[in-house]
């Protein structure tokens, strides 16, 4: 690809940016000036999430566990109690996370395929909590990621999986301590490969489809919320 592309694609990328500021004109955003204010920092934070998520931390043969959302990143729904830590997989290969237990009251981990940059729907391959893993006397612990059963604390993937997501949840955030997590790709070659045209502009691709689409889904809850006060959601 020539420098041409890149231009191009950047352009796009800000192109996507541009129209996502048409939200805060919608009829069913409040006005007023905290909410169009806030409105303004939401788009801001959202565009940093999706080059996080899709451009810094998009590569399954060296995955590295980040925070998808926090006190700077609000997607949507996210619960404040919670430590989310989220990194990118491949069914195909194994990984182990390794870690300290902490003192948090509870921890789940999943696996899932499918994507908000995708088609709305995380499919959930596998599933373990705090309550279920083997954990030695001194508070560490393995769970092996993998397509394969394996012996001990195993979390399970099926070959399309391309997510983990971590929650750790506070009961008392004042007395507890999360736990320390790291991810580590058991086959994996010695250093990651250079970054090629094509990689970098599918990843693109993906950080502006999520943007789209989180946006999107988050201002149409907004307008279902409001449109049914005192109601169960409708999704």
């Amino acid at each position: 690809m020539a420098a041409n592309d890149m231009a191009a694609k950047w352009d796009e990328f800000c192109d996507t940016l541009k129209a996502a500021g048409q939200e805060l004109t919608k009829d069913h955003v409040p006005q007023d000036e905290q909410s169009q204010a806030e409105g303004l920092r939401y788009l801001s934070r959202m565009a940093r999430a999706a080059l996080e998520w899709y451009v810094e931390f998009n590569d399954a043969a060296f995955p590295v566990l980040y925070q998808p959302a926090h006190e700077t990143i609000k997607l949507g729904a996210d619960n404040p109690d919670n430590i989310y830590q989220k990194a990118v997989i491949d069914g195909r290969f194994d990984y182990r996370l390794s870690g300290k237990r902490g003192s948090i009251d509870y921890i789940s981990f999943a696996t899932s395929k499918g994507s908000y940059a995708e088609n709305f729907k995380q499919i959930e391959t596998g599933f373990l909590d705090s309550n279920s893993i083997e954990i030695d006397a001194d508070g560490n612990f393995e769970i092996i990621l993998s397509a394969s059963e394996q012996l001990g604390n195993w979390l399970p993937m099926d070959t399309e999986s391309e997510s983990l997501l971590i929650r750790q949840t506070f009961l008392d955030r004042a007395l507890e301590a999360p736990a320390d997590i790291q991810i580590q790709r058991l086959d994996r070659s010695a250093m990651p490969e250079p970054l090629t045209a094509e990689k970098i502009t599918t990843d693109f691709d993906k950080a502006m489809a999520f943007y789209r689409n989180t946006i999107g889904l988050f201002s149409k809850w907004s307008r279902e919320i409001r449109e049914n006060p005192n109601s169960l959601p409708l999704w």
